[in-house]
């Protein structure tokens, strides 16, 4: 009985914490793109929604999933050098209240675009996307404690000030 309880409090001691996490669920329109173009993007909801649901941005005490609802409206595709790039609006919105709305988002994308959050290079749809997440935890956290969301709101800050010294730097100084 001794080594099954120890077995036991062993397996509890070493089962990571859950972390505060996103769930979202996310819809693209794809407006009035030509066929072509909407084939290229056929995966993009399902990418962001893996990227974002599968991604812990913080191991708060709180262990409250924030579940959110994220619209993106593309409205143009061009070519910038050797890459294909979008601009969008985006809409977030947490079940508890937090909002957040763009309309001056640019990014490059293609199938089999690479969604990482280890990137320490500024990339424009993985870090805008992570600004944003940033946003509505940093809302959530204040809303248990005051101020417990400001290093969210740093963080996001940090992915502002790359961003507008990007080679896509628009809408950045709106975030600021």
């Amino acid at each position: 009985m001794k080594i099954f309880l120890t077995c036991i409090v062993i397996a509890l001691i070493t089962v990571p914490l859950s972390a505060q996490v996103i769930k979202a669920t996310v819809t693209v329109d794809f407006g009035l793109l030509p066929a072509e173009e909407v084939n290229n993007l056929q995966d993009l909801a399902l990418n962001i929604e893996d990227y974002i649901n599968n991604f812990a941005y913080t191991d708060d005490e709180y262990e409250t999933d924030v579940e959110v609802s994220i619209f993106v409206m593309i409205e143009t595709a061009s070519q910038k050098g050797y890459e294909k790039t979008y601009r969008a609006q985006f809409q977030i919105k947490s079940y508890s209240g937090e909002s957040f709305y763009d309309k001056e988002w640019e990014f490059p994308y293609q199938p089999g675009y690479l969604f990482d959050h280890s990137k320490i290079a500024f990339d424009p749809l993985c870090h805008f996307i992570d600004y944003y997440a940033l946003l509505v935890l940093g809302g959530e956290l204040d809303g248990y404690e005051v101020l417990r969301g400001t290093p969210y709101y740093d963080e996001a800050q940090n992915l502002a000030n790359m961003g507008q010294m990007s080679k896509y730097p628009t809408g950045w100084s709106n975030r600021m």
